[in-house]
Formats: structure tokens, sequence, C-alpha cells
């Protein structure tokens, strides 16, 4: 037992253990040192469990319905036989709820790190259990290490068309967002009157706000407001005055400091009744003079025919220039009700700091020079979040924008496919700012099926204005191919705070 890491359990199948290695680390002090004996089938993974001392290996708390991102630090001594890992999740007691993610380590004795995101079924049991586990390719000993395990609740937000989306979980959108961090806006609940709130008058239509206790949508208030029964559209947005009485027109914006390309989400709830005309949730986005550079709709409600309450949410990625934001719900000027009232309650602006990402990929296949070195020129983007890569100009770069100058880390990965092909060796590298190499994966050719790897590599603070590409050489006598298609040669790129 003396080998055993706290916390966790080991599968001792075909001799193998694990030690405790302090010079070989990750992070922090020590990392998991798996050592693998030989024998056995060559494509079984084993490696180690949670195991809490009280609760055993299924000890992790994790909640139905939402999602998880998994992080594991790794790496192989060597990459004979073409060595993998993997993530398991296990959800119940008789494992029959389970999901994993293969890994396939792209050079030996170098630390990488990995991540990937699992979503928590709704039949899971109170606790799930975690394995990290290897595979050696082969049936001689391998070493293999993990360190920097980490488990993060939330859920992946990705982008389509610039709109922050997800359609997996969204009961749970809400939830998980607020949980990223306060909320910006003040005196969402309303439990404080109409501080920190104005409305806008249209076109000589009467417009009033006040808190009201009379059927709250949540809590002691909710905020009312009364207009006439036609008008054009108008909106209550947040004011920076904190004397602002009920019924308040005046007071200036509350702008909100974000960065670019941040993503915000905003929630609301409303207990309307509306015509045709939509109910809107929106940010206004300005630069650092104040100056407006557009309107933004994170959410909306349109064609209800009834007075009822709603919850709309939604998100977006901000502008390259945006410094500021002020929040605004926006409305109609004529109601079904004929009463010209409505509430709202329970807003919410949330911040999430900006991600630089991009997935670039060849639309059709690139010959590639024997003997030559190569920049693949990258023409198709699958998403650019922050202006990364241009289709265009400089289109073989993956290049770091301001927003993420001097923070955090930029993660890479790229997969290259080649052609079948018998001779000499394939080489594929991630070169930073047209020299440095960051990562690189060497193997040589096949005979009759096509060669596909990949090449992951971590840079640190980088600065703006430094790029990154992927160069492939290969010897095969003769010009070669590299194959095309968004999943087949690609490269991604991701900016990460911390």
């Amino acid at each position: 037992m003396a080998n055993l890491p706290a916390g966790w359990s080991v599968n001792a199948a075909n001799t193998s253990f694990v030690t405790k290695d302090t010079a070989t680390v990750f992070s922090g002090d020590a990392s998991v040192k798996y050592t693998f004996g030989a024998g056995g089938t060559a494509g079984a993974f084993q490696g180690i469990t949670t195991n809490d001392p009280v609760k055993g290996a299924d000890s992790l708390p994790l909640r139905p319905g939402l999602s998880y991102r998994v992080t594991v630090a790794s790496r192989v001594s060597s990459i004979t036989g073409a060595p993998s890992f993997r993530v398991r999740m296990s959800y119940n007691v008789a494992d029959t709820l389970n999901a994993a993610q293969v890994f396939t380590y792209a050079t030996a004795t170098t630390w990488q790190n990995y991540e990937t995101t699992f979503t928590v079924p709704a039949a899971a049991e109170a606790n799930s259990s975690i394995s990290v586990e290897f595979a050696r390719g082969n049936t001689t000993a391998h070493d293999f290490w993990a360190d920097a395990v980490r488990v993060e609740e939330g859920g992946v937000v990705s982008v389509t068309s610039g709109q922050v989306t997800q359609p997996s979980l969204a009961p749970d959108v809400v939830k998980q967002v607020s949980e990223i961090g306060v909320n910006m806006a003040v005196n969402g609940d309303v439990e404080n009157g109409m501080n920190s709130w104005r409305v806008a008058s249209a076109s000589g239509v009467a417009h009033t706000m006040q808190k009201t206790s009379s059927s709250p949508i949540e809590n002691t208030y909710s905020m009312l407001i009364t207009i006439g029964d036609a008008g054009t559209t108008s909106r209550v947005q947040q004011c920076d005055r904190q004397t602002d009485v009920d019924d308040s027109t005046g007071g200036s914006p509350l702008y909100l400091p974000v960065q670019p390309f941040d993503e915000v989400w905003a929630t609301c709830k409303v207990n309307i009744g509306l015509l045709s005309a939509a109910f809107l949730l929106r940010v206004e986005e300005y630069d650092s003079a104040k100056s407006l550079i557009q309107r933004t709709t994170l959410a909306s409600k349109t064609n209800i025919s009834t007075v009822a309450t709603f919850q709309v949410y939604g998100g977006a990625v901000l502008s390259s220039t945006t410094r500021y934001v002020v929040l605004v719900a926006e409305y109609p000027g004529s109601f079904t009700d004929k009463n010209g009232t409505f509430k709202i309650d329970a807003v919410g602006l949330y911040r999430i700091p900006a991600k630089q990402r991009c997935h670039v990929y060849r639309s059709a296949a690139k010959t590639i020079t024997t003997a030559t070195p190569t920049a693949i020129d990258w023409d198709t983007e699958g998403y650019d979040v922050g202006a990364m890569h241009d289709t265009v100009t400089n289109n073989t770069r993956v290049t770091v924008n301001g927003a993420a100058s001097g923070r955090g880390t930029i993660r890479l990965l790229t997969q290259v496919q080649w052609a079948a092909g018998v001779t000499g060796y394939r080489q594929l590298q991630v070169r930073k700012n047209g020299a440095t190499v960051l990562g690189e994966d060497t193997r040589g050719g096949t005979v009759t099926i096509v060669t596909t790897q990949q090449c992951a590599a971590v840079d640190n603070a980088p600065a703006a204005g430094d790029y990154y590409e992927v160069i492939v050489t290969h010897t095969q006598g003769a010009n070669l191919n590299v194959n095309n298609g968004q999943w087949v040669s690609y490269f991604q790129a991701k900016h990460e705070d911390g």
C-alpha cells in the first residue's frame, strides 16, 4: 500500500505499480508515475481511479445535467507503439453509465496538458468516479506520468456567427453562468426599489416604473412598467444615479467595464403579454471614449399570446473595440392585456473573460514537395473568435491579438493527414514566429495507408503579434499530398487566462 497515491486506487495488472515522482513534475511538488509492466494486451487500458478513504471509488459529487471540464497533464517514456491514455468517467456504482476520451501522445518525455468535457447524464447517481488510464500500444513496459488533474464545473461555450449558444444544456445555462462570477447588474433583484434603473419614454407615450410587492416574480419586489396602449419600442436601462426614485427618467447610463472579445451573458424574468413585437434583453457596446459601437441582442421573447412569466437568457461575444457595456431591456408600446403593464425581475449580467480561439483547416489537398519544409496555408475557418486568423493574408499564421497579450497561455493543437507513401519520414512541427519549435512529431512513412500526425504545444504569456505556424516535411522522394477536411488536417488555438 505504500505506493498507492492518496485518494486513488491502482490497477496493478501486468506487475504494474505507481511511485511518487518528485523529480519529474508538471506542477506542485510531485506527480504520479505509473509503471506499466510488460506482457498482457497491447491495447488494454489500466491506471488509477479515484478512491476516497471513506466514500470509495465513487466519490465525486457531480451534478446530473451539468457539464464538467477535465484537464490532465501527462507524459510517456516512449512513443514506440503509439501509446495513449484516456480519461474515463463512471456515473454509477454498477458502471452502466460511463464515458471516456482517448488522447494519443505526440512526443515522448514531454509534458502536455490535455482537456476534455463530459456532460453528466440525468440518470447519474449522486457520486461519480474518474479514472486516468494508459495503453502502451504494444506489450513492452512503459512509464507514464500524470499530474495536475482538474475537474471544473461549467458548460462548453461555443460560438456560431458570433452568438454564444449552449443548446444541450439550456435549462442550466443561467445557473452555470452565474457561478462564473458576480452579477454585474446593479440592483437586478429590485429589492432596493428603482435605484440604478431608469425608463426611457417614447413618442409621447407615458412610461413609468416603480417597485411593486403585488405578486412579485421573486422575493419581495418586482419592477412594474406602465405604458400607454400604443407607442414605439422603449426601454429600461441601468443608470448610475443611486438616488433615482420611482418613475425616474433621469440619470446617465451605468457603463460596466469589459474587455474586447469578452463574452457577456444576461438573464431576466419577465411577466408580460405582447403582440408580435419582441421583448429584448440587450447590451449597448461602447469604446474607450464611451462612444456607442452597436446594440447587441442577447435574448428575446416574441409572439407571446398570454400574460405569463418567462425566463430569458443568452449571450454574445463583444467586438474588438468594446470597453464598456450598458444593460438594456427593450419593450414595445402595446400589450394584449390593455393595461399596459408588465414586470421585470432577477436581472443578471455576467462576464466571461475573453478567450481568443480558432479552428482552421484545409478545404483542398495540398501538395508538399519532397524534402522541403512547408508552412500549411489554412484557407477555411471553422470558427475564429478574436480575429486570430485571416484566410487570405498570412493565412499560414494564427496570431495573438492585443487582448491576450502578456497573460495566460495559448494552447495549440494540429493534425495533418498524409496521403499513403512508402519512403522516408513525415515530420510535423508547430513553430512560433517562424523560428522557435514548440512541438514536433516525426515518424516513418507507411506502405498502403495514410499517416495521421498530431502535435500539441503551449506558449506562456504570448506577446501581441506573436504568431504560430504548422510546418510539414517529408522525404518520400516525390511530391506527396496533405489531405483536406475540417477534422482531417487542421490547426486549433485557444487563449486561456490564468
